[in-house]
This record gives structure tokens, sequence and C-alpha cells, in this order.
């Protein structure tokens, strides 16, 4: 007949793990010297190459802002108009009366008494707008011209034929500028001179 044995467990050792089950163990992590300075020596690399590529991006942006700048400016200098050459009169007299102020305010009040001062001031006009150098100035202000000197409605619409008419208005839709009316100015320049000129002297 087998003796059961109770096993009493050691009273001691279940006390310890009563007393220690909720304690935090924090493992010690050896980091000798030589560990630290080449860690300090990575950051102090990696903080060089933050500086390091942060100069060379500063720079790049820089040379490419100047580059964009530049052809920005040059493509603003390209598209601003030339002076336009507007045609001169064959008559070296009647080119000087166009040209002088006094002269041409005689002139001016001759044709006046035509009823054909129009003529002159589209002249004097086209001669304006020739001198605008501003594109925008330029386009805006040749509208102006061809509204007061084309248009049908206008009291101050030219006598000029069909063809120039058409042309002109061509022009003007294409792209408005002083150039838009040389084949008008040259027309009405010849008629002055042949014909109002005449008996104005």
């Amino acid at each position: 007949m087998h003796q059961h044995v109770l096993s009493v467990p050691n009273l001691d050792r279940v006390d310890y793990l009563h007393r220690n089950v909720n304690t935090t163990v924090s493992l010690p992590i050896a980091i000798n010297k030589s560990q630290m300075a080449d860690t300090s020596t990575l950051t102090d690399s990696c903080s060089n190459v933050n500086t390091s590529y942060r100069s060379k991006f500063t720079a790049s942006f820089r040379k490419r802002t100047k580059s964009v700048c530049h052809r920005i400016t040059k493509n603003l200098q390209s598209t601003e108009p030339k002076l336009h050459i507007l045609p001169t009169a064959t008559n070296s007299r009647f080119q000087q009366v166009i040209d002088d102020k006094q002269s041409r305010k005689a002139f001016m009040e001759f044709l006046i008494k035509e009823h054909s001062s129009e003529n002159l001031e589209f002249i004097i006009d086209c001669q304006n707008l020739a001198a605008i150098h501003c594109k925008y100035k330029c386009a805006k202000r040749a509208l102006q011209v061809y509204m007061k000197y084309f248009s049908q409605t206008s009291p101050h619409e030219l006598n000029l034929d069909v063809a120039t008419k058409f042309s002109t208005a061509q022009n003007i839709a294409i792209n408005p500028s002083a150039e838009s009316f040389d084949e008008a100015y040259l027309k009405i320049l010849t008629l002055l001179q042949n014909d109002s000129f005449r008996r104005f002297s």
C-alpha cells in the first residue's frame, strides 16, 4: 500500500516571487566610450550632409530662378515693338508742312474749311501711334484709331476704297498695331499731297 506524500512548496521562494512579481526588471545596456564617440561622429556627419545638401539646393534654386528671370526679361524685350517707320511724302515741301507744328496748324485750318480735316487728323494719329513703345498700349490705341476713321457710323470716316478698308480691317483683327494702317496712311498722304496741298499752297 502506497502512501501519498504531499509536497509542500518552499515558503521562502513563494514569498520571494510574491514580493517581486510586479517588479519591472531593466536590462543594463553597456555602451563604452568608443561607441559613444562613433554615435556622436555619425550625428555630426548627418548634420554636415544636411547642411551641404541645403547649400547645394539653395545654389541650384537661385541659379534656376536667375535663368527663368533672364528668359522672361528677354521675351519681354523681344515682344516690345520697335518704332514703326511711316511712309513719307514724295513732295518735300508737303512733308515739311506735315512735320512742322505751325505749318501743320495752318494746313489744318484750311482743311476744316474744305470739310476734309479728318484726313490730316488721321495722319497725325498714325504718327502718334507709331511712337508708342508699349505693345499693349499700341494695340489699344490702334483699335481706337480704327473705330474713329473706319467705322461707318463715325463722323470722321475716311473716304477710302472698299479694298483698303477691308485689308485694314483684316490687319486690325489679326494684329492691331501701327503697321495695320500703312496702306490707308499712304493713300491718305498721297491724297493730301496731290489734292488738298496744291490748293493750300
